[in-house]
């Protein structure tokens, strides 16, 4: 699994921006497909992969985002990137299935 530094500390850590900021609906896409590329190229098993993807789409969540919007950018991300997600050898409905029925 992806060690985050910040989840040992005494207080909290807000990671992401919160939804009625002044920012772009756009932005908040890229900076989902750059965490989902991220956890590709440092995890290895699709297990540890869906773990972490919950998890963060879980704090966008909490953080105001629409569900609509992380879940499309999800769809989107598991239709274009095969190249990354090749190595977990899970079917892309069986990803997109397992991730978005548990945030």
């Amino acid at each position: 699994i992806v060690f985050n530094k910040t989840d040992v500390f005494n207080f909290n850590v807000i990671r992401s921006f919160h939804s009625t900021s002044c920012i772009p609906q756009y932005f908040l896409k890229g900076t989902i497909l750059g965490s989902l590329i991220r956890f590709c190229r440092i995890i290895s098993r699709s297990e540890d992969y869906i773990e972490a993807t919950v998890k963060y789409f879980k704090s966008l969540i909490e953080a105001g985002h629409p569900r609509t919007i992380i879940l499309s950018t999800l769809r989107s991300f598991i239709s274009k990137r095969h190249d990354l997600l090749k190595k977990y050898a899970v079917k892309n409905k069986l990803l997109m299935n397992s991730i978005s029925q548990n945030i």
